[in-house]
C-alpha cells in the first residue's frame, strides 16, 4: 500500500499553478496527505519537465530532498511533471523506495538512457505469463523468497516497454502488463518519449479497488490517492478515476487517449464449476442439495485462496512481539466476517494472534455513563466472536471493541469528510467515520464476557480484511429481496450486475481512503479476480434462494460452507443483511 501522486504543470515561461495555488503549496500539501497512507518511507518524490535546469529525472526518496525537494523548476517552457509516493512495507523482505526509477529499456544503447518512473499502490498476488493463460504464476512460495511487489511490476513494466516501438504499441504493451496482475492496484508511470516530451500512463484495477482521483480545475492536471484541499478548495474538483482503464497523458500536447484494460481469464475457475447451467434445477426448478454442495466447495476452495494471498506474507508489527497481531478483520460478527476470520485462522500462524475489530458509536451520554454496549451490531459481534472462541480455542482471538462517542466523531468530521471526497453524502460520511475508526483501530479488549476490560489497546495489524462484495454478489441485502419479488430472478440478476458495476464509484475508493489514513491496508477477499469469476459464472439459484426466509435464502452458498468451517449453528444471527463495515449511524446518535 502507499500513497502516490502527481502534479503536472503547464509552464509557459514561468513556475505555473495547478488550480490556483503554488507549485511549492501543492507540493507540501500532496506529501503531507499522502505520507499518512504511506509512513514507512514518506516524501518520495522525482520531477520531469521538458526544458528544467538540473532537475530531469532526479529524484528523492524517504525525506523529500534532493533532486529538487523544494518542489520547484526553473523552467523556460512546457510542462513540468512531479511524481510523489509515499510508502506502506507490507509484502516483500525489503520495502522499496519510491517512485522507483529505471531507464527506458529501447533507449539503453545511448550513453545516458532517460528515466522512466513508476508510483505503484497495490499489491501483485499473483501474474500471468501472457494475458490468456490456464494457470497463475504465484509471486512468491516463500517469505524468504519474497520481493517487494513494486520490484515485480516494475520489471513487467520494463518488459513491457522493450517489446514496443511506438507510442501506440506502448500504451497497448502497458495495459496488457497490468491486465496480467492478479491484486488490486492503482498505479501511476512516467515514460519519456521524444524530446522534450514524455507521456504519464495511470489506471487503477478493473474494479477500482484502491483509490486514485483527479483534479484538472485549473491549467495542470493532479493525480492522487485522496483528495488534497489546496487555495481554500472544498474538494470538489476531484474526481474518481474510472477503473479497468489505462490513461496515457501526453505531455507535450496535453491529449489523454485511453485503453481497456484486458481481463485475466483464469481457465483453471471454469474447470471448478459444479455442473453446466442446464442441469441445475431439479423437479420442482430449485437446485439440488448435491448441487448446492459442489458449488459451496468450489466457493470454499477459492476463498480460502484468497484469502491466504492477503495474510500469508502479511508484515509482522513493528513492535516485533509475538503477542500483537498481524491480520485484523473488519468483524461485524455477520457470516461473511466470520467466514473471513474463519479462513485466516488456516493461514496465519498458530502463536499470531488475530484481531476483530468493531466499531460502534454512542451518545454522549451513554458513553460518559459507562453504559453496556447494546447496539445490534455489537451483540451480534460479540455472540461471534464467542463462537469464535468455541471453534478455534487454540487462536488468541482479541476483540477490539472500538467505542466512539459522539463528540469524538464530531472532531474527526473535517477529516472524515476530506477522505471520503468526492463523495459527499450523509450515508457516505457515516459509512466512512466508522471504516476511519475501524482503520485507527484504538479501543478496549472485550473478555470472554460482554464486559470489557479497562486497558486500551491499538491494533497493530497493517493487513485489514473486509467482507465488502460479499452483499452485492450473492444478493444479501433486503432490498434485493424487494427486487425478486417484482421481477424474480432475472430482475435481481440484473441487479446485482449493476451493483458489482459500480463498487469502485460507491464503495471501493471511499472505503480505501478511509481505512488507510493511518497507514493500514485493506484487503477484499470476496472481490479476489477468481472467486468473483467464480460466483459471475454460477447460476443465480445456487448463490440464492429467495424462496426461503429471510436469514436463510440470501447468500445462501456462503451458508452451505460457512457454518462448517465457522462452526456457527444459529443461521438466524447472520440474516441481517449487514456488511462487516460498521452499520452504526453518526445522525441517529446526533438527537439522543
Amino acid at each position: 500500500m502507499c500513497g502516490i501522486g502527481l502534479l503536472v504543470a503547464t509552464l509557459p515561461g514561468a513556475p505555473a499553478s495547478a488550480g490556483g495555488a503554488s507549485d511549492e503549496e501543492w507540493h507540501a500539501r500532496l506529501a503531507a496527505a499522502l505520507a499518512r497512507r504511506g509512513p514507512d518511507l514518506p516524501g518520495g518524490r522525482c520531477h520531469f519537465s521538458s526544458r528544467c535546469k538540473e532537475l530531469d529525472g532526479q529524484a528523492s526518496t524517504g525525506d523529500g530532498e534532493g533532486g529538487g525537494g523544494d518542489g520547484g523548476a526553473i523552467c523556460e517552457e512546457g510542462w513540468a511533471a512531479t511524481l510523489q509516493a509515499s510508502v506502506l512495507h507490507v509484502r516483500g523482505r525489503e520495502a522499496a523506495p519510491q517512485p522507483a526509477l529505471f531507464p527506458l529499456p529501447r533507449a539503453c544503447h545511448e550513453d545516458v538512457a532517460p528515466q522512466c518512473a513508476l508510483c505503484w499502490n497495490g499489491e501483485c498476488y499473483a501474474h500471468c505469463l501472457e494475458v490468456k493463460m490456464a494457470e497463475l504464476i504465484p509471486t512468491s512460495t516463500t517469505i524468504e523468497e519474497e520481493e517487494s511487489d513494486t520490484v515485480l511490476v516494475t520489471r513487467l513494466m520494463r518488459e513491457a516497454l522493450a517489446k514496443a516501438d511506438n507510442s501506440i504499441s506502448e500504451h497497448e504493451a502497458i495495459a496488457e502488463a497490468v491486465g496480467r496482475i492478479h491484486g488490486e492496484f492503482a498505479f501511476i508511470l512516467f515514460v519519456p518519449s521524444r524530446p522534450g516530451s514524455g507521456y504519464v500512463y495511470y489506471g487503477r484495477d478493473r474494479l477500482g479497488r484502491r483509490s486514485l482521483l483527479a483534479d484538472r480545475s485549473s491549467g495542470g492536471v493532479v493525480l492522487s490517492s485522496v483528495a488534497v484541499e489546496c487555495d481554500g478548495s472544498d474538494g470538489a474538483d476531484w474526481e474518481e478515476i474510472p477503473p479497468g482503464i489505462v490513461y496515457r497523458l501526453d505531455l507535450g500536447t496535453g491529449e489523454d487517449v485511453s485503453l481497456p484494460i484486458p481481463r485475466i481469464v483464469n481457465e483453471g475457475v471454469q474447470g471448478m464449476m459444479p455442473i453446466s447451467t442446464e442441469q441445475t434445477a431439479a423437479i420442482d426448478g430449485r437446485p439440488t442439495r448435491a448441487i448446492r454442495d459442489d458449488a459451496a466447495r468450489g466457493l470454499l476452495s477459492l476463498l480460502d485462496r484468497a484469502v491466504q494471498r492477503r495474510v500469508q506474507h502479511a508484515p509482522p508489527p513493528k513492535s516485533g512481539s509475538a503477542n500483537d497481531a498481524s491480520v485484523a478483520v473488519l468483524f461485524s460478527g455477520g457470516i461473511d466476517s466470520v467466514v473471513l476470520a474463519a479462513l485466516s485462522h488456516r493461514h496465519i500462524p498458530p502463536a499470531r494472534p488475530v484481531d476483530l475489530v468493531n466499531v460502534s458509536f454512542y451518545t454522549d451520554a451513554d458513553f460518559d455513563s459507562g453504559a453496556a454496549p447494546n447496539s445490534p451490531d455489537r451483540l451480534a459481534a460479540i455472540l461471534s466472536y464467542r463462537e469464535m472462541l468455541s471453534a478455534f480455542p487454540e487462536r488468541e482471538w482479541r476483540f477490539v471493541a472500538v467505542d466512539v462517542p459522539y463528540r469524538e466523531a464530531l472532531e474527526h468530521e473535517e477529516r472524515v469528510r476530506g477522505l471520503i471526497a468526492p463523495l459527499d453524502s450523509t450515508m457516505d460520511f457515516n459509512i466512512g467515520t466508522a471504516f476511519y475508526f475501524a482503520g485507527r483501530g484504538r479501543g478496549r479488549v472485550l473478555s470472554i464476557g460482554i464486559e470489557a476490560e479497562n486497558s486500551e489497546v491499538t491494533s497493530s495489524a497493517k493487513t485489514l480484511l473486509s467482507g465488502v462484495g460479499a452483499d452485492e454478489q450473492m444478493a444479501g441485502y433486503g432490498r434485493h429481496r424487494t427486487t425478486y419479488q417484482r421481477g424474480g430472478y432475472e430482475a435481481l440478476r440484473v441487479e446485482l450486475e449493476l451493483e458489482v458495476s459500480r463498487l469502485w464509484t460507491r464503495n471501493l475508493g471511499r472505503d480505501d481512503r478511509c481505512l488507510s489514513d493511518y497507514g493500514k491496508e485493506a484487503r477484499f477477499p470476496f472481490l479476489d479476480d477468481d472467486v468473483m469469476s467464480y460466483l459471475e459464472a454460477l447460476p443465480l439459484e445456487l448463490k440464492c434462494d429467495m424462496t426461503l426466509p429471510p436469514g436463510e435464502g440470501d447468500k445462501l452458498i456462503l451458508r452451505e460452507f460457512g457454518s462448517r468451517i465457522a462452526k456457527v449453528s444459529d443461521k438466524s444471527r447472520f440474516g441481517s443483511c449487514r456488511k462487516a463495515t460498521g452499520q452504526s449511524k453518526i445522525v441517529a446518535d446526533k438527537g439522543a
